[in-house]
């Protein structure tokens, strides 16, 4: 396009950024590699203590560092040490109250440490913790992740076995939020929801390619743009979308084709900013990132008052009753965007953790009222006092308070029925009642979201006594056998 217009001054510019920018990568890109090829360092010291140690099983440990890196553009980069030396103690954890206790010392700048069992050879996930010490009492051991691997599959792993394990993983995400589509077509699931939903559907609809996928978690998002809106908005969101994109690629288009050269190199380049943000969204979803969003939103308002100033000074004066239309209408849009950012942050200020950790449980309860006030759909806040009134189940034994914890659980659920945890927590409160068979049936309902939601799940079952795990266990058997 410069060449074209004979643009020399840009042309040069162009090249010299060009220049120093290759410059800059081959300087920096050897310093970043050679930081990132810098490993983080196994645990040692491991040791494991049996108590009490009685009959003949021999349990063998092993143990890993996990550091977790935090960008803007991704939501979490982990990294993963390799295993420690074996360990190994004489234990038989089916007997009630034997535990085995595994410590180590501290890896420096590590995050977490994970902990894997030996199953017939293979070591399989256990759990992670932020000490330096974890305690096995008959812990079952997950061996989804890859053979000769501990857990999850690695960064290394996954760069190797290429970039397609990502594009199956993008495609099922498509199919999700295609799903999701289907069923609330109209006007969506709600802003941000795919998370919440994603996991059922991952369980209910039988993939388009059936095999398994590099899924460490819940995906935070559709991985596409329109995918996303789509899913979160319905048919009215994407339809609002697609025809604000296109009335700003017609006015592109009208200021490139009509305007002076001087505009016409401004609006090339915002349009091609845009289309190229456009286009890394069709694999992606950046958009509440500020580093996208205010680029887009600049490169955007841009065109459009290149677009007025060029073309709507021709136009003939609009009746005065015209412009009042859009004025008011700002105003109103503003004042129930203050109301409802009022209700935002009362809602986050009585659930925030830190206030509330000294409170008892009468000034506790009164913030929670106050959020569920505040926003009467949302259900974080029976989640929070269920677990608060659980809590103080199991310090005092007092049959009101889980009484009461059950009903905050249910009604919870009723208000999010997609979410795994409150029918693993519910599942503890069966457990403790001594309805086994409800607990074992909803506890297997809990454990059907195990590959988006494994190591959470998995604690809630860590929350049970060995006793109420072996009863549980019974109650499988006996059903399996009727």
């Amino acid at each position: 396009y410069l060449v074209f217009n004979k643009d020399r001054k840009s042309i040069i510019l162009l090249t010299q950024g060009i220049v120093i920018s290759v410059v800059l990568y081959l300087i920096i890109d050897p310093i970043i590699r050679n930081l990132d090829s810098q490993l983080l360092l196994a645990p040692t010291g491991v040791s494991v203590s049996a108590s009490p140690s009685s009959g003949s099983v021999v349990n063998k440990y092993v143990v890993t560092a996990e550091k977790v890196f935090s960008r803007k553009s991704e939501k979490t980069i982990l990294k993963e040490s390799v295993s420690s030396s074996e360990v190994s103690a004489i234990n038989d954890l089916s007997t009630a109250g034997n535990k085995n206790t595994i410590s180590w010392s501290a890896v420096t700048k590590a995050t977490r440490y994970k902990i894997y069992k030996d199953v017939n050879g293979a070591y399989g996930y256990i759990g992670q913790t932020l000490d330096t010490s974890f305690e096995d009492d008959n812990l079952s051991a997950d061996l989804s992740g890859p053979s000769g691997t501990p857990g999850r599959t690695s960064l290394v792993t996954l760069i190797k076995a290429g970039t397609r394990a990502q594009w199956i993983s993008r495609v099922l995400f498509w199919q999700g939020a295609w799903e999701i589509f289907k069923d609330h077509w109209l006007i969506g699931s709600g802003p941000n929801s795919f998370h919440l939903l994603f996991p059922k559907y991952w369980i209910d609809v039988i993939p388009v390619i059936n095999r398994p996928i590099h899924l460490t978690g819940v995906p935070p998002h559709a991985h596409n743009i329109f995918a996303q809106t789509a899913s979160d908005s319905g048919l009215i969101g994407i339809g609002l979308m697609l025809a604000f994109l296109t009335i700003f690629y017609m006015r592109a288009y009208k200021i490139f084709r009509f305007s002076s050269l001087e505009n016409r190199s401004t609006v090339f380049f915002f349009t091609i900013a845009v289309t190229i943000f456009l286009v890394h969204h069709m694999a992606e979803y950046n958009w509440p990132g500020p580093m996208f969003i205010y680029h887009f939103t600049f490169f955007l308002f841009t065109i459009d008052f290149i677009y007025r100033k060029q073309f709507d000074s021709k136009k003939i004066n609009q009746p005065k009753r015209a412009t009042f239309i859009l004025p008011t209408f700002g105003i109103i849009v503003i004042f129930f965007t203050l109301i409802s950012c009022t209700q935002y942050y009362k809602f986050h200020s009585a659930l925030d953790i830190r206030s509330s950790s000294n409170m008892n449980l009468q000034e506790f309860k009164a913030r929670i009222v106050s959020a569920k006030q505040s926003c009467p759909r949302c259900d974080r806040p029976y989640m929070k006092m269920g677990l608060n009134l659980l809590a103080a189940y199991r310090v005092n034994s007092e049959k009101k308070l889980l009484l009461l914890a059950k009903d905050e659980l249910l009604e919870g659920r009723k208000l999010n029925p997609y979410s795994p945890y409150y029918m693993g927590y519910l599942g503890q409160i069966f457990t403790i009642e001594g309805d086994y068979g409800r607990a074992l049936s909803i506890f297997k309902e809990a454990f059907k979201f195990i590959r988006t939601h494994r190591v959470p799940i998995r604690n809630m079952l860590i929350g049970l006594s060995p006793v109420e795990r072996q009863r549980l266990d019974r109650e499988k058997f006996t059903t399996q056998a009727k």
